[in-house]
């Protein structure tokens, strides 16, 4: 900020001073020998006459300037602490975002806003872009130096929006069409959220992403959560969670968890009410009909509160109290104990012939 603030002073005292400066005079001595009254006439007759258009026309092109490096500099946000850089990526930020050094972050953030770059295209409307800039560079726009940016989860709302020349430490969540990557490399899943943020993503051959490239469109209203980290999923299985909780990577946690709240899968059963229901799915696709991935859950305890709640296609290790009907495991592998509070819960309790546990299955009031 402070950088900003000196530039644009410099600016404005440079373009005041260069417009208020005093424009040579020739003095004409009137010593002998006279000048005919004639000639000195004519003379001051070319002199041009300081008119108020000409001073308008001055003081126009000085702020015009000035206007023109204020545009120029708050096009630019210069940050180097995780305030300023959430700031700097909101709807009231700037186009542009410049870090000049590593960034960790500890919570999930969002891109928001529709910014241009000033630039026209065919139809005469400008270009949406925004960029976020993970390097340093020297005055002749060399890069110097690379940086990386960590961040939990990192949302996408702003059209066009481009991560440059660095390292990004986290999963991104893509809601906006024309995502590009430019020599960079992404630590983590890219996710798009509808199908034309997938099919305009762009990165070049510089750029790659180790983690997934995957499509989690939710069906209605948060009905899913997509998770890759232990507080995200402790937050998906909660009563204010979701559904439907698919994880992207194996998750390890040592505290107890609980499954909480009654959910509606938007379904009907033949009465005409809504069905309820709970998955947890420890498995990733690229295509809702293929399995790519199963992955592995590892909860000391976990308490199942919400009826018709169903674990699939992968491994959850630690034990399982249920206190709910109807808990289902689909092609999925316990390793641990399965312990009923009630014996509704038990009695209502199934498992398909994909399914095991290599534990107890018992009654525990």
């Amino acid at each position: 900020m402070k950088s900003k603030i000196i530039l644009l002073t410099s600016v404005i005292l440079t373009v005041l001073l260069v417009g208020c400066a005093k424009q040579p005079t020739t003095i004409l001595k009137t010593t002998s020998p006279k000048i005919a009254p004639s000639v000195v006439k004519k003379a001051t007759a070319t002199l041009p006459k300081a008119t108020p258009k000409v001073a308008n026309k001055v003081h126009t092109t000085q702020w015009k300037a000035i206007s023109n490096a204020i545009n120029a500099i708050n096009a630019n946000s210069i940050v180097s602490t995780p305030i300023t850089f959430e700031k700097a990526i909101s709807s009231k930020g700037t186009r542009i975002i410049t870090i000049t050094k590593n960034l960790t972050i500890d919570k999930d953030l969002i891109v928001d806003g529709k910014y241009s770059n000033d630039k026209k295209n065919a139809s005469g409307k400008y270009i949406g872009e925004r960029k976020i800039n993970l390097y340093r560079q020297d005055k002749d726009k060399k890069i110097t130096a690379k940086l990386s940016l960590t961040v939990p989860k990192l949302t996408i709302n702003s059209p066009q929006t481009n991560i440059e020349h660095g390292t990004f430490k986290g999963n991104i969540y893509v809601s906006s069409r024309n995502f590009h990557l430019i020599d960079a490399t992404v630590k983590g899943n890219v996710c798009f959220t509808t199908n034309e943020a997938k099919h305009t993503f762009r990165m070049d051959t510089k750029s790659k992403v180790t983690g997934k490239l995957v499509l989690v469109t939710p069906t209605k209203k948060k009905l899913a959560s997509v998770v890759s980290n232990r507080v995200d999923f402790e937050k998906a299985i909660g009563s204010n969670g979701t559904c439907i909780i698919v994880i992207l990577k194996n998750i390890t946690t040592d505290k107890n968890l609980v499954v909480n709240g009654e959910y509606k899968n938007g379904k009907k059963d033949a009465n005409g009410k809504y069905i309820l229901e709970r998955k947890i799915d420890l498995y990733w696709r690229k295509k809702y009909s293929n399995i790519n991935d199963r992955l592995c859950l590892n909860v000391p305890k976990l308490t199942v509160n919400s009826p018709q709640t169903i674990i699939e296609h992968g491994t959850f290790k630690g034990n399982i109290y249920v206190s709910s009907k109807n808990f289902h495991l689909i092609d999925a592998k316990v390793i641990g104990n399965i312990y009923f509070t009630t014996n509704e819960a038990k009695s209502t309790f199934k498992m398909d012939t994909n399914s095991k546990v290599i534990g107890k299955q018992k009654l525990r009031k």
